[in-house]
């Protein structure tokens, strides 16, 4: 057998020039991770649950 791996020629960066790879794009607004509760709902009843996480998506995409 042999070893075989892949090296990156270039590191991906955002808009500002800022290096993202392996890190990730940093998101325009920030809101909090559900909490244990929230998770517990959605999980018990996932047809009613809001997701605060995509309702501000929603607000954002539509102020635009």
């Amino acid at each position: 057998g042999y070893l075989s791996f892949y090296m990156p020629v270039m590191a991906h960066k955002d808009a500002k020039g800022e290096v993202i790879e392996g890190i990730g794009i940093k998101p325009d607004i920030y809101v909090t991770p559900p909490s244990d509760a929230e998770l517990l709902e959605m999980k018990n009843s996932p047809k009613t649950f809001v997701d605060r996480v995509l309702e501000a998506a929603i607000k954002y995409i539509s102020t635009k």
